[in-house]
């Protein structure tokens, strides 16, 4: 197969795949707006704000005790054990994650958590109660925990009123951050910039959000970019694009290595017909010529990054072939 018919094939599949995955865990996308009904791009802002359940250690942003209402403290002590043991905390985060952000829905302002793509900071519902049989979040509450999440950590940076206004463009979320964490904020500090100092208020940010409009945050002195990495114009999260992009990328460095006539690929197949699949242990190039398949490997289970990792890593992690295996059970 030609090198860019081979490239459609699997942009194709990986279409596809996203779709399958979309349905599967039941993701609302109306695939209503020119331009922005990209089941991919859909996939990647679920699967980046997604939080796959591991063993986290769970820091405190300066003076949290001291801001914590009292009478919540039992119920963050219960948070902080949810993430120190692995649980799975998704069904405390908005609904917004399944149900109402839709990356190709009419309403612009709705179709990423605006707070989550421009600062990377993650809420959640603080309540004791699970969520209801047949429903996937718990009860919404009046409090809500704000935090950022890393692979390995969890940063607890406040808990606020969910009636206070302009919560989620408050820009003490970000204070707590560069007092508390400064090497997280360092990579975003824009340096020879320290003159530039912006002032827009909680309210202005939220309707610069909307607009599609990331700024500049001006804290203690100096000037920080958000750690989201922003909103494109599309009000789609500029770090979902981005690694749409890189996806791109990769694949084509795939299909260009497969279509080397040296590859093994080429010679360990006569007349091979390849595609994407998902397989029980996960993303597979499948060859429909032999009935065999190579694994996209992890990046937790190879020393090195590559192509095939960065792919795995947003559309076939674990959690996703362990939820497809139990509802699905994939075929071999």
């Amino acid at each position: 197969m030609p090198v860019n018919d081979l490239e459609n094939q699997f942009r194709t599949n990986l279409d596809d795949i996203a779709t399958e995955l979309i349905q599967a865990f039941g993701l609302k996308y109306s695939n209503e707006v020119d331009g922005v009904h990209d089941p991919l791009l859909r996939w990647i802002d679920f699967s980046m704000r997604y939080i796959p359940q591991k063993e986290r250690v769970v820091y405190f942003s300066k003076d949290f005790w001291n801001r914590l209402p009292k009478h919540l403290r039992k119920l963050v002590n219960i948070f902080s054990d949810h993430f120190e043991y692995g649980r799975n905390i998704n069904p405390y985060q908005s609904k917004g994650l399944i149900k109402f952000n839709d990356t190709s829905g009419n309403n612009p302002a709705k179709r990423t958590d605006l707070l989550w793509a421009d600062w990377g900071i993650h809420h959640f519902h603080l309540t004791e109660q699970t969520p209801a049989t047949g429903d996937y979040f718990s009860p919404r509450s009046e409090w809500l925990l704000f935090t950022i999440v890393g692979d390995d950590f969890v940063g607890f940076i406040d808990v606020r009123n969910h009636e206070e206004e302009d919560l989620f463009s408050d820009t003490d979320l970000l204070k707590h951050v560069v007092d508390s964490w400064p090497e997280i904020m360092e990579q975003y500090r824009l340096k020879g910039f320290d003159s530039v100092q912006t002032h827009n208020s909680a309210k202005d940010i939220a309707l610069l959000r909307k607009a599609g409009i990331s700024n500049m945050v001006s804290i203690s002195g100096n000037t920080y970019c958000g750690p989201g990495m922003g909103i494109t114009t599309a009000r789609t999260a500029t770090r979902s694009t981005m690694i749409r992009i890189n996806i791109i990328r990769n694949l084509r460095a795939i299909v260009k290595s497969i279509s080397d006539p040296n590859s093994s690929f080429q010679k360990d197949s006569t007349n091979p017909c390849y595609s994407l699949k998902l397989s029980p242990k996960g993303l597979i190039i499948y060859n429909s010529t032999d009935d065999s398949g190579m694994i996209f490997p992890l990046r937790s289970l190879t020393s090195s990054n590559n192509a095939y990792t960065e792919i795995s890593e947003i559309i076939s992690p674990h959690w996703v072939i362990d939820f497809m295996n139990s509802k699905y059970q994939l075929p071999l």
